[in-house]
């Protein structure tokens, strides 16, 4: 089951750098990461299903935009 997990802190391609959140994220663009949407039920994400949106994460942060392009997003950013 597909859960988002919000980005709260250290480098964004880890995956201890996220949390899985109850509701989905209300940013979509900016200059960070805000959100990722994942293949994954724990608090914490495994590294097996972190691994397929890195570089969507990596893309983001390249583009500003989130990713991939097109529907549906599994990266969003946000402002700070």
């Amino acid at each position: 089951m597909a859960n988002w997990y919000s980005y709260n802190f250290g480098d964004p391609s880890l995956p201890g750098s996220y949390r899985k959140t109850t509701l989905p994220p209300s940013c979509t663009d900016g200059s960070t990461i805000c959100a990722v949407y994942l293949d994954d039920t724990s608090t914490i994400p495994g590294s097996l299903s972190f691994s397929d949106v890195t570089q969507y994460i990596a893309n983001a942060q390249a583009t500003l935009t989130p990713q991939p392009e097109g529907n549906p997003f599994f990266v969003y950013l946000k402002s700070l």
